[in-house]
């Protein structure tokens, strides 16, 4: 747990990225599909570039570093797929992305039921990763959304996510301070 204390500021800046895609597209919706593409692959891209950093500060520490590893490589595959494939129908987007969100909430789930003691945080990783499973469930078990739909789901998920991701920054930095002072 000390990696993820040391690290409170990757989770911050999870929340920042989030927080900007869920903002963009419930503030400026487009009927672009390129444009849903565009911002959701930089979004997972951005997303697992900090989840790699994560894992590897943990793996640093001798800490449970996989499932952030594993969350990062998802993540970083589903912005590259949805780079590769500009043009799919928002149907097979919405597959991506409910899968995407199916296999972070799992890990993250995991990770969270990983953690030893600290109850704040893992409580904060665990509805994280529930959060995450019920957006990828609705994303890929409903399929009969249009892109509107779909911008607005991505939006509100981004910004949920943003949200726990501040959450658990706060207590990550708390706990540092708190071994700090022990």
């Amino acid at each position: 747990m000390q990696a993820h204390s040391k690290g409170w500021w990757v989770m911050a800046a999870r929340g920042v990225i989030a927080l900007l895609a869920g903002g963009f597209l419930l503030f400026f919706p487009a009927g672009s599909l390129q444009l849903v593409v565009t911002v959701f692959g930089v979004f997972s891209i951005a997303i697992g570039t900090v989840g790699l950093t994560a894992g590897l500060l943990g793996a640093s520490a001798r800490e449970r570093w996989w499932p952030l590893m594993l969350e990062g490589l998802a993540s970083i595959a589903a912005g590259i797929v949805a780079f590769a494939w500009p043009g799919v129908t928002a149907l097979l987007l919405l597959f991506i992305i409910g899968a995407w969100a199916l296999a972070l909430g799992l890990l993250q789930l995991v990770e969270a039921f990983n953690l030893q003691r600290e109850s704040s945080v893992k409580w904060l990783l665990a509805m994280t990763g529930a959060f995450t499973v019920l957006f990828g469930a609705a994303a890929f078990f409903g399929p009969g959304v249009g892109l509107a739909a779909l911008l607005w789901l991505l939006g509100v998920y981004a910004l949920g996510f943003a949200f726990l991701q501040f959450g658990l920054a706060a207590e990550l930095r708390g706990l540092r301070w708190q071994r700090r002072g022990a």
